[in-house]
């Protein structure tokens, strides 16, 4: 694992997935999303192949599906787990959502960002979207 920062004079393709603790939830249930950032398998790189990456902004981007307007972009954290970045979500509508680590000015990485998934949410929500319990939905991990 790596949180040194690659010389900015680089080049280097990073590879970012993206999973889901569930697709399918009912309006309001938690799901927790987890992205795995690396530097590209390569031999071009050496050592450095397929190591995951610390201490990077990993971002979580998220849209009503169906749409085709902006994303609401949420700050992933990272966990105890080499290059792993987490957020918890209660959402209260369905979303496609992606991961994007974004291409950082002063290091030698180049951003990348996630396959799409699509998570289902069921249930009934108010008229402005959100359950009762729903002023934000993004939820802390637990420590």
């Amino acid at each position: 694992t790596m949180s040194t920062t690659i010389a900015g004079c680089n080049d280097v393709q990073t590879t970012l997935t993206l999973s889901a603790s569930t697709t399918s939830l009912a309006a309001g249930q938690r799901a927790t999303f987890k992205a795995t950032l690396r530097i590209k398998a390569s031999s071009a790189y050496g050592a450095l192949s397929g190591i995951r990456l610390n201490g990077r902004e990993v971002q979580l981007r998220r849209r009503t599906t169906g749409t085709t307007g902006s994303r609401t972009v949420s700050t992933m954290r990272p966990t105890d787990t080499p290059g792993v970045y987490s957020l918890s979500l209660a959402p209260t509508r369905s979303y496609e959502l992606k991961a994007v680590f974004p291409t950082p000015e002063l290091e030698g990485l180049r951003g990348s960002s996630s396959d799409e998934i699509v998570v289902r949410v069921t249930g009934g929500s108010t008229s402005n979207g959100c359950t009762t319990t729903c002023a934000d939905e993004e939820v802390e991990d637990p420590t």
